[in-house]
């Protein structure tokens, strides 16, 4: 993985393995265990855009599951990420909807204070601005600057033909360390191999 992206904490992952999401941004900033915002991002998001949610880690109640999934999929919204807690993971599979999410929990939010949409926000550790590029699959979720994506593009094509070219080279037989050049095996050549 490209070591300059903006990647969230590890906990930020797959609920349903296989569908990704990738589009820009629609920041939503949830009060703790208040589902009222979601259901306005929901409304006011336009096709295409993966609402990133900024639950603040809450897990005392879910902030959304199929119902919402299910508008969010009428809606045309590419994904949702909610740094807080989902439900209903049976229907969201049945779905095939992508969500992406801290934890489940079966308990419904419940605060009604509405937050704010179409802010900076904080999801998964790192900082998400409206309109930032969302890549969200079965490996994490990566948030990335308008102005970086071609630079991101470039670094990933770049990794990409390396990795092929060290498949390519471990289908010999040669020792991934060798491949790699690494400093041990440097000392075990130097020594002649194995005595």
């Amino acid at each position: 993985m490209l070591k300059s992206l903006t990647i969230m904490e590890p906990e930020i992952k797959a609920m349903v393995p296989g569908p990704r999401a990738v589009g820009r941004a629609f920041t939503v900033k949830c009060y703790p265990n208040s589902i009222i915002t979601l259901h306005k991002a929901l409304y006011e998001a336009v096709p295409g855009r993966v609402l990133v949610v900024d639950g603040e880690s809450d897990s005392r109640g879910a902030l959304m599951g199929e119902v919402m999934a299910t508008e969010a999929i009428n809606r045309k919204v590419a994904g949702i990420v909610v740094d807080g807690a989902i439900r209903d993971i049976g229907g969201l599979r049945r779905l095939e909807y992508p969500v992406f999410a801290r934890t489940i929990n079966a308990r419904v939010g419940t605060n009604p204070r509405m937050g704010f949409l179409q802010i900076p926000i904080t999801c998964g550790g790192i900082l998400v601005n409206p309109g930032d590029w969302i890549v969200a699959d079965d490996e994490g979720v990566a948030a990335i600057p308008p102005g970086e994506v071609e630079r991101v593009i470039e670094e990933a094509k770049a990794d990409i033909i390396v990795e092929e070219e060290i498949l390519e080279e471990m289908k010999t037989g040669r020792p991934l360390a060798d491949i790699m050049d690494l400093e041990f095996s440097r000392a075990k050549s130097k020594e002649g191999g194995d005595n």
